[in-house]
């Protein structure tokens, strides 16, 4: 298991590093005070009011406590004579004395009052108002001691990775990468079964577990241990450390950020403009960027994007990310009441403008699109393409020897192996062996060529990664990234 996981791992984190690239982009923020923010800290809901009752939770034997985390997250626990019941909910900073709590994806509006440090909390549809009061007196019990989980099968997603003393928020790179954070996760059973995936059936399989190791039921010989670490489990994989978090927890921090993501408030009626060259002109940001479903804020990609429009019909755009800068000039035409059409070279962009909201949805493909509003910035620009593969028919002959990872591509940018920090070297060997060597860390492999110019590189019956030849580079795509290997001299 260790031995297929390192390696996904290692690919992992080199895409988490072009990710970031010139900033730390996905690391996870885990030093916020509460000087920075007044709600991290526990809380305890003191009292709910219902028309003209009010019920006081004391006097109900019953203690609510809620945790305000740095992340966003609202850990809450119940505790009354019959036991105590968990609850994940979020929350969100919208002013210097207001917030939103977010139940699922059902937004409260609450209002903090610090003199008293009390957030008043209002259900707008049913009007049940809640109370919420700091508790400067109170610890949070030990819910390990009053929730008996033995009997129940626990869903654990992947919730961040610590690789070298940086911690990075996977619920932010996974799907910026355009992969499913449902798809890995780890299941532990009453039994000692379970299953762990990483992305896909073949990263991963059926386990056995104890107290603290991980087995795989394929590969006994190799097991991953892990630790408990309040509700978290640590799984350490070589000198790296996934955590893992239950899954309520996730799916609360999944709704927050989506609902974070997809707030866009409505201007002014007065203020609303038509879609006209004149109106038009200006400096344009691009804040979010969907595909495949998952939205994302573009400042959580570490990535500029602007556009200027030009009451000529043209488009200066520009793109950065980290130290990469690239720019561009496009034409663009007012095709209907709310609609556009971009042109660049051969390639043309359909958009469609909100006059509600001022902002344009750029459709990039079936799967993607763009959300523009109107923004102060510096420059503008879209990224280059990637150059297309010409297929060659390859030998086994044409692929023994060394390769050197030594660039990757991502979302149409172009970056150095050097600029990422990540040194990968794949030697292929006549007689189908092979070794990968991921920052001095080698793997004994083998590989095979089959149809479609494809290496298979293998453990035992495993198929780990596939890499295609295009008669220059040896491509490794992984998670919307692809890893370019050149030939190198031995």
């Amino acid at each position: 298991m260790k031995r297929i996981l390192s390696l996904t791992l290692a690919l992992l984190m080199t895409v988490l590093l072009l990710g970031a690239a010139g900033a730390n982009t996905f690391t996870y923020a885990e030093d916020e005070s509460e000087s920075d923010n007044p709600y991290v800290g526990l809380w305890m809901i003191i009292a709910q009011k219902e028309g003209e009752n009010t019920t006081l939770y004391a006097d109900k034997g019953m203690k609510v406590y809620l945790d305000f985390q740095p992340s966003g997250l609202i850990y809450g626990l119940l505790v009354n004579e019959n036991g105590a019941e968990e609850e994940y909910l979020a929350y969100a900073v919208t002013g210097e004395n207001t917030l939103y709590i977010y139940e699922e994806n059902h937004p409260l509006p609450g209002v903090y009052d610090p003199a008293t440090e009390t957030i008043t909390v209002t259900e707008e549809v049913s009007g049940v108002v809640t109370f919420v009061q700091r508790a400067h007196d109170e610890q949070m019990p030990d819910a390990s001691a009053l929730i008996d989980r033995s009997q129940e099968e626990q869903t654990y997603y992947v919730y961040q990775l610590t690789n070298e003393g940086e911690t990075y928020d996977m619920l932010d790179f996974l799907p910026a990468m355009g992969e499913d954070i449902h798809n890995y996760f780890l299941i532990l059973r009453p039994d000692g079964t379970g299953r762990l995936e990483f992305g896909s059936q073949e990263n991963g399989g059926d386990i056995t577990w104890t107290d603290s190791v991980l087995i795989s039921i394929d590969n006994p010989d190799d097991p991953a241990s892990f630790i408990r670490e309040g509700n978290h489990l640590l799984l350490t994989i070589d000198d790296d450390t996934f955590t893992f978090a239950p899954k309520d927890e996730v799916e609360a921090l999944l709704n927050l950020k989506k609902a974070q993501a997809e707030q866009i408030d409505e201007i002014p009626a007065d203020q609303v403009k038509e879609l006209t060259p004149e109106n038009i002109a200006g400096l344009w940001t691009v804040t979010k960027i969907e595909y495949n479903g998952v939205t994302l804020s573009v400042s959580s990609l570490g990535m500029e994007v602007t556009m200027e429009f030009m009451s000529d019909g043209t488009v200066k755009a520009m793109s950065k990310m980290g130290d990469e800068t690239d720019e561009a000039t496009m034409t663009y035409e007012i095709t209907g009441e709310n609609t556009l059409t971009f042109q660049e070279g051969d390639s043309t962009n359909e958009a469609t403008y909100d006059p509600a909201t001022d902002t344009i949805i750029l459709a990039q493909d079936d799967s993607g699109k763009m959300t523009l509003e109107r923004a102060t910035a510096d420059k503008p620009a879209p990224a280059p393409e990637e150059p297309a593969a010409q297929p060659v028919a390859a030998e086994v002959s044409d692929l023994v020897g060394k390769w050197e990872f030594t660039k990757a591509i991502a979302m149409g940018f172009e970056v150095p192996a050097e600029q990422i920090g990540t040194t990968m070297i794949l030697i292929l060997n006549a007689d189908g062996t092979a070794t990968l060597d991921t920052n001095g860390s080698a793997q004994e492999i083998n590989w095979a060529l089959t149809e479609e110019n494809t290496v298979s590189l293998t453990i035992g019956d495993y198929e780990v990664f596939a890499l295609t030849y295009d008669g220059t580079f040896l491509t490794l795509t992984m998670s919307g990234v692809d890893m370019l290997f050149e030939r190198t001299a031995e």
